[in-house]
């Protein structure tokens, strides 16, 4: 007998649900999942153990916690990305000529993914990985994303994610938002101040496939507030970032 349409949607919705519960919590046991995907101990005890035997879970007596199979998928993903195997020398030169965090970010689905990271010599340890997830209207690489998309993609985006307030500083007006994309547009790089992450601020130029105008991703610089403040910063970083951009954007047309 054939399983029923909905019976598997919601096994694929449970087992997402498990492991993004898992991957927020490092290590958690039974009951304390299923108390959190709302669902009873023993439903979620037979996904836990399936999701265990196929090697997408480790388990000990502490509990359950993601295995590196995941890891393995999303590294062959990304190496399988022209755009991540394009930018990533970019990155790491932008990392070494400011010193600070450099990344490549994309849109997927709505957000911002953190494809790339790069640290410089004297850049600060923050709690952040390749991976990460992100509210494009909340980062500088997101916003130059944004502001470079079309007006019916923007819409999209903002009706499915809203404008969630990640901590004090973020936008969360529709208009200013509008204004600043605008802004964006016209000088080509977008500066952020501290609206994802208290003490650091950053500066996204955004990476365009100029025939297609087709928008690729974002590079981004980031650092402490203390040092990001000074005009020397806010003038040779959003230079830097828009020569990255470029050479991405050369070294992907000519592919």
């Amino acid at each position: 007998m054939a399983m029923n349409k909905n019976v598997k949607i919601n096994a694929v919705e449970n087992t997402t649900k498990l492991l993004e519960i898992i991957s927020r919590e490092g290590r958690i046991g039974v009951s304390e999942v299923a108390e959190k995907a709302d669902m009873p101990n023993s439903t979620a005890h037979d996904y836990l153990r399936s999701l265990d035997e196929t090697g997408y879970l480790i388990s000990n007596s502490d509990g359950y916690a993601l295995s590196t199979r995941l890891l393995e998928h999303g590294a062959r993903r990304r190496l399988d990305m022209e755009i991540y195997r394009t930018a990533k020398p970019q990155i790491k030169k932008l990392a070494q000529e400011t010193g600070e965090h450099a990344s490549l970010v994309i849109e997927e689905s709505g957000m911002g993914i953190l494809l790339a990271t790069m640290m410089g010599d004297d850049a600060v340890e923050v709690v952040t990985h390749d991976g990460t997830r992100t509210p494009l209207h909340a980062t500088a690489p997101g916003r130059t994303i944004l502001a470079n998309l079309s007006p019916e993609r923007v819409e999209e985006i903002l009706e499915r994610h809203g404008l969630l307030q990640v901590n004090k500083n973020t936008i969360t007006d529709r208009e200013e938002l509008m204004s600043e994309l605008e802004t964006v547009r016209d000088q080509g790089y977008a500066f952020e101040k501290g609206e994802i992450m208290d003490g650091m601020r950053g500066v996204g130029a955004p990476i365009i496939r100029r025939n297609t105008e087709e928008v690729l991703g974002a590079v981004s610089v980031y650092g402490p507030t203390s040092r990001t403040r000074n005009k020397e910063f806010q003038e040779a970083v959003p230079e830097l970032l828009i020569q990255a951009a470029n050479v991405i954007e050369l070294n992907m047309a000519s592919r």
